[in-house]
């Protein structure tokens, strides 16, 4: 059985605050919000928790979750049913928010992360996951397709709920 390389476990906790509220929080914390990921926020799909919840990520490249032995780039499906065999689970659309929040600081510049999560819809209703990472400006929240078929690069990270 091949084997999913991941980092340590992450403890997070998600929940307790509303959309607004997380927003407020980024907006002191000086972290970008891009206007893609602002329309997801808006987005009617994108809801949070009201209680705490204590949750556990795994973090691991598409190459360790979905290698393709043809070389051929693995698809958000490919990624997302390996996801489900290996026990492990999509996280909550917020999860982004609360990662920039509490872990935020880790992210060296040029780091990113995918959200493996269930899509929002875009503003022409294409399914979109969120990006967290760094650049030279610091720490940003974006956007990214994630159609079935939508190709992703065997470095690219993403951050799973272990469940």
């Amino acid at each position: 059985e091949r084997r999913i390389q991941t980092t340590a476990p992450v403890p997070m906790v998600i929940g307790g605050k509303s959309n607004e509220e997380l927003l407020q929080v980024l907006g002191k914390k000086r972290i970008h919000v891009d206007q893609s990921a602002m329309e997801k926020l808006e987005n009617a799909q994108f809801t949070t928790l009201p209680e705490l919840l204590p949750i556990l990520l795994a973090i691991g490249s598409v190459e360790g979750l979905a290698p393709n032995p043809k070389g051929k780039r693995a698809t958000t499906e490919e990624i997302w049913r390996t996801r489900d065999e290996k026990g492990l689970a999509a996280v909550p659309a917020e999860t982004a928010l609360h990662y920039l929040i509490q872990h935020g600081d880790s992210l060296r510049v040029w780091d990113k992360l995918w959200m493996s999560m269930d899509p929002i819809a875009g503003l022409i209703g294409e399914p979109e996951v969120f990006e967290i990472g760094r650049d030279p400006n610091g720490l940003y929240l974006n956007s990214r397709l994630a159609n079935p078929s939508s190709e992703w690069e065997p470095y690219d990270r993403l951050a799973f709920r272990i469940l």
